[in-house]
């Protein structure tokens, strides 16, 4: 009998073929309403953070871009490519990552927004390749297609004889591509008397 835990990436080729069939579903429209694609919105993010990680300000330093789809103003996929860090290295970089990422908005009042992500990545050529994030944040809604987010959470990584984790802060930009109206799975459902 398999034990699912000992199941290993025996290559960065089959870590490539499981992210490009995660992206192809992701193109396809992968779609959880019954109502016309007008449900569903592109955007890109880029997010920029800061971590605990010991070292130099480019050691703290973790940049990413994600390219997502948001159904009904609420859940968003995503597949986000970035860097564990920026610092320089000497030797086989390990700091680029991949990751699947889901995200729920939770609740609304006004303009705001708190979110919730957790995530599932590979950390490439690192020996703490499998990466989760548990992130929570508050996003502001600009304009219907700007919205910025102040989130924070933390990073889990793990490999076959080590493990470690990180927490990090940062802000992120979202740009979509049609108007949105984001609202939370639990509205603001007071009215004010007239």
């Amino acid at each position: 009998m398999l034990n699912w835990m000992s199941v290993r990436f025996k290559s960065t080729t089959t870590i490539r073929i499981v992210f490009f069939h995660l992206f192809m579903m992701h193109l396809n429209g992968v779609s959880f309403s019954q109502s016309s694609d007008r449900s569903s919105i592109w955007y890109c993010s880029i997010a920029p953070s800061i971590t605990n990680n010991p070292g130099s300000p480019g050691a703290k330093f973790s940049p990413d871009i994600e390219i997502g789809k948001q159904w009904q103003d609420v859940f968003t996929m995503a597949l986000d490519i970035g860097r564990t860090n920026c610092e320089k290295v000497r030797s086989r970089d390990t700091a680029w990552y991949l990751e699947f990422r889901p995200n729920l908005n939770i609740f609304q009042v006004g303009k705001f927004v708190n979110t919730f992500t957790p995530g599932l990545g590979v950390v490439l050529n690192a020996s703490q390749y499998l990466m989760l994030e548990f992130t929570s944040g508050i996003e502001y809604c600009m304009n219907p297609k700007i919205h910025f987010n102040i989130y924070f959470g933390q990073y889990y990584y793990s490999g076959q004889t080590a493990n470690s984790s990180v927490a990090f802060v940062g802000i992120s930009v979202a740009r979509f591509f049609r108007p949105v109206n984001p609202h939370g799975v639990l509205n603001d459902v007071r009215k004010t008397k007239q």
